[in-house]
């Protein structure tokens, strides 16, 4: 996570924005990293949330068994730091 922070706070002395993006169990960790960054620049953030969808193919063991699909919805994060004033209108 630390290197991750490294760049993104160089990323932000040169540029203006940083978007980050979590995705299933990396959720909680691109929440603290935007938090952290937000904080240091008082920056201004907008965020997104909606779902991957997923199918994941099991081939049986057995012959006479058929292949096994299932299908998940993961959960996904995008968190847009900005040094510059966001829209106000903008959801999130």
């Amino acid at each position: 996570m630390r290197n991750l922070l490294e760049y993104a706070i160089n990323v932000m002395k040169d540029g203006k924005s940083v978007v980050w993006t979590g995705v299933g169990p990396s959720l909680g960790k691109a929440i603290s990293c935007a938090e952290i960054l937000k904080r240091k620049y008082n920056a201004h953030q907008i965020s997104k949330i909606c779902y991957n969808k997923v199918e994941d193919y099991w081939d049986p063991c057995l012959p006479q068994l058929e292949t096994l699909i299932v299908r998940r919805d993961i959960p996904t994060i995008h968190i847009l730091i900005s040094r510059d004033k966001l829209d106000d209108a903008e959801p999130g």
